[in-house]
């Protein structure tokens, strides 16, 4: 299912704590891990808007010099990390990349076939992208796979476990694809999946039966569709819980129920704004003490086709700054 994990890493705390995630699933599913840091492209970026009083010459030629120390001390971090890795017993490539984040993340990940994308919630943000969106909210809103972030509020002391794995449902199709994900990592892990609605209603004295009755048609209807949905071979518990808000809701589930995992798609029957990226999803991400794993349907169901049907001896081309690899 997984063969290739692209980390992301900024070489910040978070960055390390989202790549023992990556270490994990890499010795589940005997996969590689792709270790990827994007540098600022300072060159170009001054050069295409100039500074008054420089030259062109001149300007290049100081840049290229802070460009070049600073690439030369990354590659050198770069590669005392990977060779740690090695030591550990993991197959490691890394890259050095330079320009925007996410752009190069995105291209870079389709490039090597990557299976998952992992990476912190915090950190590799450039001015223009604090003004544009961050960089998680663009790799996630671009990638062909599913996305991994890491949230930067779990303490660095917690265990790395996969064992109860959260799919919230807003009752669209797209509900299927992550529940379908989740279940081939439950199947890896032996992990138990849980499915949550969250029903964003206020309560008040007079409408405390009807609320209850909604509970209980939505937990009924609920357990009808994953029966025409999976048959009657796998049981997944329901959960349907009120709050004020959907995120709020996922957020105190999974503290209260221990939840290691959060699986989900990015697009619903309420769309992708409202329901999952925008609102709910960047507030989860930013509440949850658990990574969220997230994508678009066609992202989960794609990763679900490709199972054994990877390329191999891919011949690989990209204009990093530094790439090393080693053998697959």
């Amino acid at each position: 299912m997984i063969t290739r994990i692209l980390w992301a890493t900024d070489f910040s705390q978070v960055a390390e704590r989202a790549l023992e995630w990556a270490m994990l699933f890499a010795k589940t599913f005997d996969a590689s891990i792709i270790a990827t840091h994007v540098a600022p492209d300072w060159v170009r970026y001054y050069e295409e808007r100039g500074f008054v009083g420089w030259t062109e010459g001149e300007l290049s030629q100081a840049l290229a010099t802070i460009q070049n120390v600073h690439i030369s001390a990354l590659t050198e971090q770069m590669n005392e990390r990977v060779e740690q890795l090695r030591l550990l017993g993991f197959r490691v490539e890394s890259a050095l990349l330079l320009g925007s984040p996410a752009v190069q993340i995105l291209e870079y990940a389709e490039l090597v076939h990557a299976d998952l994308i992992v990476l912190g919630s915090r950190g590799m943000r450039t001015l223009k992208e604090h003004l544009l969106g961050s960089t998680v909210a663009r790799i996630i809103q671009g990638a062909q796979v599913p996305v991994m972030v890491v949230p930067a509020v779990a303490p660095a002391e917690s265990e790395i476990r996969f064992k109860q794995i959260l799919v919230p449902t807003d009752f669209s199709a797209a509900t299927r694809a992550a529940i379908d994900y989740a279940l081939c990592l439950a199947k890896a892990f032996g992990a138990q999946i849980h499915l949550l609605h969250v029903i964003e209603l206020l309560e008040s004295v007079g409408e405390r039966e009807a609320l209850q009755e909604l509970e209980r048609m939505i937990s009924n209807g609920l357990k009808q569709w994953v029966k025409e949905c999976m048959g009657d071979g796998y049981e997944i518990p329901i959960h349907v819980v009120r709050c004020h808000h959907a995120a709020d809701g996922i957020a105190l589930f999974v503290e209260h129920e221990g939840i290691d995992s959060i699986v989900m798609s990015t697009h619903g029957r309420t769309g992708l704004v409202r329901f999952l990226w925008g609102s709910v999803a960047e507030r989860i991400i930013g509440q949850v003490g658990c990574p969220v794993i997230a994508a678009k349907a066609a992202s989960f169901r794609k990763a679900l086709s490709q199972l054994n049907h990877h390329p191999t001896n891919a011949h690989f081309k990209f204009d990093c700054y530094n790439c090393t690899r080693s053998a697959i």
